[in-house]
């Protein structure tokens, strides 16, 4: 990845719950839990992280660290989907 291309992760990321939920009836036409809006705080925080590594991993000098920051968002990004993405 490149250091554009992070940088345009990123910015996704930072957006991501400005975009995804404009898109339709956010109670019907959603991949996310209901969980969700009960716990907005929550999301918006591990959001705010996952774009964090992003922006970090967009501007690593070295290879290992790259990889180190992209292993930190998958996580974060994982966490993430486990806890508010519907599972049927």
């Amino acid at each position: 990845m490149d250091h554009q291309n992070g940088r345009t992760l990123a910015g996704h990321l930072i957006i991501l719950d400005h975009i995804c939920f404009e898109l339709g009836d956010p109670a019907t036409d959603t991949n996310a839990s209901p969980d969700l809006w009960v716990n907005f705080a929550d999301f918006y925080e591990r959001a705010s992280t996952a774009s964090k590594f992003a922006q970090e991993a967009s501007n690593a000098k070295r290879l290992d660290e790259f990889r180190r920051l992209i292993g930190q968002l998958r996580a974060a990004c994982n966490s993430c989907h486990e806890k508010y993405m519907k599972t049927n």
